[in-house]
């Protein structure tokens, strides 16, 4: 999977004066294993949803405080994220993907994805990715004891 999905805030649950989503799709294990996930950032909401090959596993959505979006958008704007000619890969299959869809107060939106494979990164985005999924990691209440529960999901 070298694309994400088409994918904007037209269909979003979320409002927005400005819009920000993080995806990551998790490389091709056994379905116990599986976790990709979203969070979408938008107005005063946080929706958070992790799923395994499309089974929703977990869907919370959460307040959040205008500073906070505002102090995560400057954050964002400070990692020279940025749009790249598309690398392809050239038959690298197993891999995982981030995918971004950023809308910013001031009308910017940056849209791209990276496929991370083999030790390599594809795609069409450049910048700091790893330090902007920490970014979206953190604005989620309790992010990694959320994820560690679902590793006791019985099988």
């Amino acid at each position: 999977m070298n694309k994400p999905s088409q994918d904007t805030h037209e269909d979003s649950q979320l409002p927005a004066q400005y819009y920000f989503k993080y995806r990551f799709g998790d490389s091709s294990v056994p379905p116990r294993y599986h976790r990709s996930y979203f969070i979408e950032i938008a107005d005063d909401k946080i929706h958070f949803v992790v799923d395994s090959y499309g089974d929703i596993l977990l869907d919370k959505t959460f307040d959040v405080e205008q500073y906070a979006v505002k102090d995560f958008e400057n954050a964002l704007l400070k990692l020279a994220m940025g749009v790249r000619p598309e690398k392809i890969s050239k038959g690298c299959t197993g891999g995982t993907t981030d995918s971004f869809w950023l809308e910013f107060s001031d009308g910017r939106k940056l849209n791209g994805h990276v496929y991370n494979c083999g030790g390599e990164g594809y795609g069409n985005l450049k910048g700091k990715i790893k330090e902007a999924k920490g970014l979206f990691q953190s604005m989620v209440p309790g992010y990694y004891n959320l994820m560690k529960e679902l590793d006791k999901i019985p099988e």
